[in-house]
Parts: C-alpha cells; sequence; structure tokens
C-alpha cells in the first residue's frame, strides 16, 4: 500500500493533487491511500505513518512547509518529499536536509504539477516498488526495516526481535509488535513459521528437508586473507538455538566435513547451486550443522544413482560440482 500525504490548508488544491496522482494512474488505484491534512502540525502529529510520498504546502498556518520538512525528516528518511508553491522561497535548510524532489509552482491550470507527475511517480516507484518493507517501533520510534534484509524474526519477552544482515553485517532490531502481527505482513513475502519462536526468510534458508531447517548467514572473519581464508557463520541451527562458528577454508576436509563447513566452502568458492537449495547432493539435506560426512562418497554414489535413474541432467549437475570440490582441494594441496 501506498500512503501519500498531501499538507496544504487549501482544501481545493488538495483535491487536485489527489485527482491528478489519480489520473497519473502509474500505481494500482487498490494499492493507494491518500492521507489529507491541513497543516504541518497536523501531518507531524502521525508519526506512526510512513508516507511514501509527501506534497508539502510551504505557506500555512503555524508550522510553514519548510519547518515541517524538517521535523518530517527526523523520522522519516525515505519519503518522496515534493513541495508547492505559489511562491518560490525554500530555505536552504530545507532544501539541503529536507530533500525535495520536486518543487512545484502553484499555477491556475496547474501545468507545473501536471508536468511533473510521471516523474514524480517514476521515482516514488524506483524507491518503493521492490523494497517492501515492514514498520515497527523500536525504542519509541517509528522505523522502515526492507524485507529483503530480514534473516529471520524471534520473539522476545516484550514484542520481537528483528535480526537483519546487511552487507554482510548482523543488526538486531528489538520492537513492541507481536510475533502474529509480523507474521501477517510477513507471510506473502517468503516468510514462513518455521518453529514457535521464529519466522524466516526463506530466500535465505541455506537448507530445508524433511522439518530440517538451517538457517544461516557467513561472512569474513576480520583476520581472513587471501593465503588463509577465514569465515564465521551465524544463525540458526536445526534445534532452533542461535550458533556462532569460525571456520578456516583451508582446513575443510571434504572427507569428514560438517554441514556448516561445506555450506561455507560453497559460498566462499562461489559453487553453482543450479536451481537447488545447495551444490551438495541431497541427502546431505537431512543433516545437522555439525553432523559430518563424506562428501565426495556421497558425490558418487548421487552420481551413480541418477544415472540409473535415467537423469543424465542431474548427473553433470552433481559431476561438474563434485570435480569443483575436488579442484579446490588440489589447488589448496599445491
Amino acid at each position: 500500500m501506498y500512503k501519500i500525504a498531501i499538507c496544504d490548508d487549501d482544501k481545493r488544491y488538495r483535491k487536485t493533487i489527489r485527482e491528478i496522482v489519480e489520473h497519473e494512474n502509474s500505481l494500482p488505484e487498490n494499492e493507494i491511500r491518500f492521507y489529507e491534512y491541513e497543516s504541518g502540525n497536523e501531518l507531524l502529529k502521525h508519526t506512526d505513518i510512513l508516507h511514501e510520498l509527501v506534497f508539502i504546502d510551504i505557506r500555512m498556518p503555524g508550522l510553514d512547509g519548510n519547518q515541517t520538512a524538517l521535523k518530517l525528516r527526523n523520522y522519516n528518511k525515505d519519503a518522496v518529499l515534493i513541495f508547492c508553491s505559489s511562491y518560490f522561497e525554500p530555505t536552504v535548510d530545507s532544501i539541503n536536509f529536507g530533500q525535495p524532489f520536486r518543487y512545484i509552482m502553484k499555477d491556475l491550470h496547474d501545468t507545473s504539477l501536471r508536468r511533473e507527475i510521471a516523474a514524480i511517480m517514476t521515482e516514488v516507484k524506483r524507491r518503493f516498488l521492490n523494497d517492501y518493507a515492514v514498520t515497527v517501533t523500536s525504542a519509541g520510534k517509528i522505523i522502515r526495516i526492507y524485507v529483503e534484509n530480514i534473516l529471520y524474526v524471534s520473539r522476545a519477552k516484550r514484542g520481537c526481535e528483528i535480526t537483519i544482515v546487511k552487507e554482510q553485517e548482523k543488526e538486531t532490531v528489538r520492537c513492541r509488535e507481536a510475533f502474529g502481527e509480523l507474521y501477517e505482513q510477513l507471510k506473502d513475502q517468503g516468510f514462513a513459521q518455521a518453529h514457535y519462536s521464529y519466522i524466516v526468510n526463506l530466500g535465505k534458508v541455506e537448507g530445508l528437508e524433511k522439518g530440517v531447517l538451517r538457517l544461516f548467514y557467513i561472512k569474513y572473519a576480520e583476520e581472513s586473507t587471501d593465503d588463509n581464508p577465514v569465515v564465521i557463520a551465524k544463525g540458526i541451527d536445526e534445534n532452533g538455538k542461535e550458533f556462532e562458528e569460525k571456520i578456516n577454508i583451508n582446513d575443510i576436509d571434504l572427507r569428514n566435513a560438517s554441514y556448516v563447513e561445506m555450506s561455507a566452502l560453497e559460498a566462499y568458492y562461489d559453487v553453482d547451486r543450479g536451481n537447488s537449495l545447495s551444490s551438495f547432493p541431497q541427502e546431505t539435506g537431512h543433516m545437522g550443522l555439525n553432523e559430518r560426512c563424506d562428501l565426495i562418497s556421497s558425490f558418487e554414489k548421487v552420481i551413480q544413482d541418477m544415472n540409473k535413474l535415467g537423469k543424465y541432467d542431474l548427473q553433470m549437475f552433481y559431476m561438474r560440482n563434485m570435480n569443483t570440490y575436488l579442484n579446490l582441494e588440489r589447488q589448496k594441496k599445491a
């Protein structure tokens, strides 16, 4: 739902903006909700609503548009902001910190707004169309969290904790929203309740086989070098417990490797997963994070099985991946 705020003491102009936005028809009508405010003070009373698009008149009773924009940015930094006025009178601060996308001059036939509305709506879609977000209350502030950055949500004593991974850095946000409330927001965005206490981003699941779920991410350790790569695996194990493990890539033994070690190797060398969750044989999907197996023997077995079943495309897929891992092992020994 795109939330569009129109803040103007002129009721006629609020109606004009609404009609022009609707006529532009660049967003589905059922995905737009308008909010009208007669003053900056009225707009700022609703800090619980993070509008995607905000039209603000410059000259209004009480707080003017410049002042309103500065206060708006304290809690909504992402909104596309449009100044509307019969006079060109922005302040340096409102431009530098308010960061308006357009300054629309009011005129008799609303020519300026009609000319710019396509660019305005394109900017709204650019910022928000592919960036579905949830809004939560954290430390007394309303914040927006993009779902693509969410690793998982866990229950807490009062509300929930949302674990975010962005640019390989992990962050935990505590919020007061109930577990069920967040599940309703996320269930249609590629998330599932995998455990009583967890909602997980299926796009970040490392394995899911017959009730065994592993959810973790891998990042470089500070001491990692090209000659001695070290990574850290961190997340939730198959028992729903958080874990953290440091792995030296050069020490991994393919004949006796844990699932998390194999996954670290796969991630470090970016091994082809094809259309699967993993580059490994299917039987490894039943493993716990710290269970060990002979990966090469597993490959040899599944290659034989695929040949017998006549699934030659899968046979070739596993042969390529086995050879990739064997070549990596040879390079380490060279």
